[in-house]
Order: C-alpha cells, then structure tokens, then sequence
C-alpha cells in the first residue's frame, strides 16, 4: 500500500525511483504516541490523548483537495464529506483557493505549549473519534498530514525526507491552487479581493469580533467568491478535475 494518498502517489510514482518504504513504527491504528497500559511510567515520559493522537492540528484544504472529497463517492468517507461539508456551511476561510484556519484557531495553535497531541478543543475536526480513532479524509489528506510520522524506521534519514517531501507538495499544493483560480476565472474584482497587491497591514491583525466568534463576513465572501458564488461546490469539484488530469 503506498504511503501517500491515490493523487500524490501517482506524481511521487514518475518522480523516484523506488517506491516509498513504509513506516511501520508510526502505528496510527494502535497509536505508538498513547500510553496502553493504566500504570504510566513516572520518567517524565509525555503521551497523547487517544482521543485525539497527532491530529490536533486543522488542515488546509486546497481547492483540488476540497473537490475530491465532495467527488468521491465511497461510503466510507460520509462522516468525512460531512465535516468538510461543516466548513462549508460554516462559511469561514473558505475561499477559492480553499478552507483555511479560522483567525482564533490559528491563534491557539500557535501560541500553545505542550498542546500537540493533548488538546481536544485543537482536534481536528476530520478526526472519527470511533475505533481507535482515524481521519475522515484520509484518501484527500493535504501535504503536512501526508508527510508527519512520530517515529521513522530510519531515524534522522526519514525525517529529513519526510520533511523535504512536505516543502515540496506543500509549494505544488500552493502553486495548484492559485492555478485553478485562474483557470475557472473568478473574475477580475474577485482576484483584486484575493490577492491583494499591497496588504493593508502586514503585521498580524488584531481580530474583530466576527473573527472571534467565528462568524462569517458575507459581504468579503461575496466579494472573494465572484462569479463563482453560490456555486461554491460546483467550483471545488472543477478544481479536482483539472488538477487530476495533470501529470
């Protein structure tokens, strides 16, 4: 089974020159990072939650990500369609160029100590809390979830692979994106809105109450979404398409 998901598996297949090896010591089924036994050893030794394991993290979703899991059919990955579908309706960071983190979970994540692997309210929100647990959108998963592993079977080797895997399909995830923006023409005030030439504040922003609470701003969405909106999914969907297509 490869170690990537179908997409990336199939460029990473014409890139080199050997199938990937697996890294069987990350054991997502029977998290390796969970303590299985009531007594814990009282060496100072740091577990995570089994509730939430390495997924307290919200990924980005780009366009073409947000396309195949809306796409595809299987009945497996209902709960998951349905938690991206949550973030849909929910209207917040979703743009064209896909769903990004809200302002206050950015904020969170950020400045947290100690938080990885412990914090349910950072879980994300692609995480079945059900057998053991597993992530909704496995097949679609972006970049940095493809690529994190707790332990490597080749130590300082694999993560230094790993890592440079993810720099690489982070910037094709990017360049991906912004690519089928252009490609399905939100049009010219919609890409004015979505990249703008000169940020009015390039430090980080202190957050409106909109922003705190999660709520959507309509008229920027409408404004970002352009001659696309209301057909926000139709969008994500051609996104896949074109994305798939490619070699």
């Amino acid at each position: 089974m490869s170690m990537l998901p179908p997409l990336y598996a199939g460029w990473m297949k014409k890139v080199l020159p050997d199938a990937i090896p697996s890294e069987s010591k990350a054991t997502c089924d029977k998290c390796a990072m969970c303590a299985h036994t009531d007594e814990r050893p009282d060496n100072g030794a740091r577990f995570f939650d089994p509730h939430v394991k390495c997924c307290s993290y919200l990924p980005v979703l780009h366009n073409f990500l947000v396309g195949g899991i809306l796409a595809d059919e299987d009945p497996a990955l209902n709960q998951g369609r349905a938690s991206v579908e949550a973030r849909l309706e929910a209207k917040v960071e979703v743009t064209p160029l896909g769903l990004g983190q809200s302002a206050p979970y950015n904020l969170l994540y950020t400045h947290a100590k100690d938080a990885f692997g412990t914090s349910r309210n950072l879980r994300c929100p692609h995480y079945i809390d059900e057998e053991g647990g597993h992530c909704g959108i496995w097949r679609h998963r972006n970049a940095v979830c493809t690529t994190w592993f707790c332990k490597h079977e080749r130590g300082a080797t694999g993560l230094k692979f790993w890592r440079t895997l993810m720099q690489l399909l982070t910037w094709v995830e990017v360049g991906l994106s912004r690519w089928c923006v252009l490609e399905l023409d939100i049009g010219t005030r919609a890409l004015e809105n979505l990249f703008p030439i000169d940020p009015v504040d390039r430090e980080r922003p202190k957050l409106n109450a909109k922003q705190i609470d999660q709520i959507a701003d309509l008229e920027a969405y409408r404004l970002l979404w352009g001659k696309w909106l209301g057909r926000e999914r139709e969008f994500y969907r051609e996104c896949a398409r074109l994305v798939n297509d490619l070699s």
